[in-house]
């Protein structure tokens, strides 16, 4: 494990944890599988995400089939890149947005 103290880990549905959680967070890895949430899910969960973020935090968000994120992200960000990675096992779209 990584042995830090301004590094956390949650474990369980990313709605919850947002819901019961203050966070003030410089960075959000995320590889949820968004196509298993609804469209208001989605919603509410970049807007928790954007919400956690510092000024200038940045979100990352892996998919492997397609960018659902990317126009959320758009909405909520004042910069989105998105990449694809091929050489990854599944391939996925790599979106990166700063607040």
């Amino acid at each position: 494990g990584i042995h830090d103290p301004r590094y956390s880990l949650y474990e369980g549905h990313a709605l919850s944890f947002f819901r019961n959680q203050r966070v003030a967070a410089d960075v959000i890895l995320s590889s949820i599988p968004l196509t298993y949430l609804s469209r208001a899910e989605r919603e509410e969960l970049f807007a928790h995400i954007y919400s956690a973020l510092v000024p200038n935090g940045v979100c990352i968000v892996f998919h492997q089939y397609f960018p659902l994120a990317y126009p959320i992200l758009r909405r909520y960000f004042r910069e989105v890149q998105i990449s694809f990675e091929p050489r990854n096992f599944l391939p996925c779209f790599v979106m990166t947005a700063v607040k």
